[in-house]
């Protein structure tokens, strides 16, 4: 290219940021779509490898919404998805693959391929699977999840696995407890406590 920009079919990019990828074997659309930039460079792409390693355990509907919730932000990579039902391992699921179950996320956690996992499940199960963690494997940070299309005021605590999706308003002040899921469109007012695994 004249300016010194290489150019893929969806991804402009720096020589640098090109060969620093391939040697990562990083796809330059994730870095480009992470930080919302129209050229990659290597400072992008050497950011793009420190963040967060995050996995989302649960196939189902719940996984797309943590996945726009992991994509909406730019401190967290999504590597995987893993989830108990055998006869999905190595199927796509919201753009990302099945890497097996629970021995499998177990495995991938001592080879130090995960740093925090979004439970994308509801209800008493995802309660269940958050302690079930917990127990097996401490040092995985549950992510809270907040969609950069949040409205989050001031003063408001976010504890672990909880999320906040597009569209919703909290109040300056507000407490969301462990696991808390506040749905697109949801509105928490101001000084509210909001106890874990609730779902707004």
């Amino acid at each position: 290219s004249d300016n010194g920009v290489a150019q893929s079919k969806r991804c402009a990019a720096t020589p640098a940021a090109r060969r620093l990828a391939a040697e990562l074997n990083l796809d330059l659309m994730r870095v480009s779509e992470a930080y919302g930039v129209d050229i990659v460079d290597e400072k992008n792409v050497r950011a793009f490898m420190l963040r967060k390693k995050v996995a989302i355990y649960g196939a189902g509907l719940g996984a797309r919404q943590a996945m726009e919730l992991i994509r909406s932000g730019s401190d967290f990579n999504a590597i995987g998805v893993f989830d108990d039902n055998p006869r999905i391992k190595g199927a796509e699921v919201a753009g990302l693959r099945v890497l097996g179950g629970w021995e499998d996320f177990l495995e991938s956690v001592s080879e130090g391929n995960i740093d925090g996992i979004a439970i994308s499940l509801h209800s008493e199960h995802r309660r269940t699977l958050m302690d079930k963690i917990r127990g097996a494997v401490p040092q995985i940070e549950h992510v809270a999840l907040v969609d950069s299309r949040a409205i989050v005021s001031s003063g408001v605590v976010v504890s672990q696995g909880a999320f906040i999706e597009a569209g919703s308003v909290i109040g300056p002040e507000t407490f969301i407890g462990e696991g808390v899921i506040v749905d697109s469109g949801s509105v928490v007012s101001h000084d509210c406590y909001i106890g874990a695994h609730s779902h707004l």
